[in-house]
């Protein structure tokens, strides 16, 4: 599910979720994604690419 919702979140706008950060760094590593995280008051921002396409990621919030 949740490799389908980076996919789907790809250029999009920013979409909250409920995974865990474990799960969303799986799923990104499972795509050959990079990745980057930030810790928020609320959780976490994270956003996941693919190398060389910088321009079109994946950012949830959760």
């Amino acid at each position: 599910m949740l490799l389908k919702q980076l996919l789907k979140q790809l250029g999009m706008n920013m979409l909250w979720h409920d995974g865990t950060l474990e799960q969303f760094i799986e799923a990104a590593e499972a795509l050959d994604m990079e990745y980057d995280y930030q810790k928020t008051v609320d959780g976490y921002d994270f956003k996941a690419w693919y190398p060389g396409d910088e321009d079109n990621e994946a950012k949830i919030c959760f």
